[in-house]
């Protein structure tokens, strides 16, 4: 990779200040993780961060955070607790999401909208889920 030199540059105060945290993230991966819930072992990237806290709604933030954690393949193969499809019972079992990135993705919304209701949460954390799995019925949607 070829860096050009900042005199060749000469950018704008804020766009040097991008482009070298750029260039942090790029040298140093882990340092562009941000730690979310309350024991601080789930990390998102810094990116998926800013994102989150931008939402204005618990269920955007939520929305945001679960798509940080979990791979669009993890989430077509789960949902919320696992178990059978209510709609379709012959359907396969889909695995449970991991406990320990929900409850973190839940904390952290709980944290930054402290009127937010868990159950609203994660009623949203399956719809997002179920979109996900019309999105790949119609073909919408990349795996």
């Amino acid at each position: 990779m070829v860096i050009p030199s900042v005199k060749k540059l000469n950018p704008p105060v804020g766009r040097l200040r991008r482009y070298a945290l750029l260039l942090a993230c790029f040298l140093c991966a882990s340092s562009c993780l941000v730690k979310i819930g309350n024991d601080g072992t789930v990390t998102v990237s810094s990116h998926c961060w800013e994102t989150a806290k931008a939402s204005t709604t618990p269920n955007g933030m939520a929305r945001v955070l679960l798509m940080g954690l979990f791979s669009v393949d993890i989430l077509l193969k789960s949902n919320l607790k696992g178990g059978v499809s209510k709609l379709d019972p012959c359907a396969d079992r889909r695995k449970a999401l991991d406990p320990r990135k929900l409850q973190a993705l839940l904390d952290t919304v709980v944290n930054q909208f402290p009127t937010a209701k868990e159950a609203d949460v994660r009623k949203s954390i399956n719809g997002r889920i179920c979109e996900l799995r019309h999105q790949l019925k119609s073909k919408s949607v990349l795996v």
